[in-house]
């Protein structure tokens, strides 16, 4: 899986309004038309995991500060981009707070 993909298919899956928990095989099939089912259907399931695990990640170490959660996320994932570490945390604030 390429960073690049997996950045846009991240990004996307933080959208909230319309497209808010969108199934991420939809946005698969949208950004990457080129990629066969099963390719979309494992960098979806990765996707979703990642969200998952960084949404539990903030739940469980709330409020710790925002640099040692943007660090273990980095550490976790180094192919996400600055701009997905920063939303990632923001969207797992937001599911510890309001639950």
């Amino acid at each position: 899986m390429k960073s690049d993909d997996l950045n846009l298919l991240y990004h996307a899956s933080l959208e909230f309004g319309e497209n808010w928990l969108r199934p991420l095989t939809e946005w698969a099939a949208e950004l990457f038309p080129e990629m066969g089912a099963a390719e979309r259907g494992e960098i979806s399931a990765y996707i979703e995991h990642t969200r998952g695990e960084i949404e539990n990640y903030v739940a469980e170490h709330c409020p710790a500060a925002r640099e040692s959660v943007k660090r273990w996320i980095h550490k976790q994932y180094p192919w996400m981009d600055e701009d997905n570490v920063s939303r990632g945390y923001s969207q797992g604030m937001y599911y510890a707070w309001h639950g």
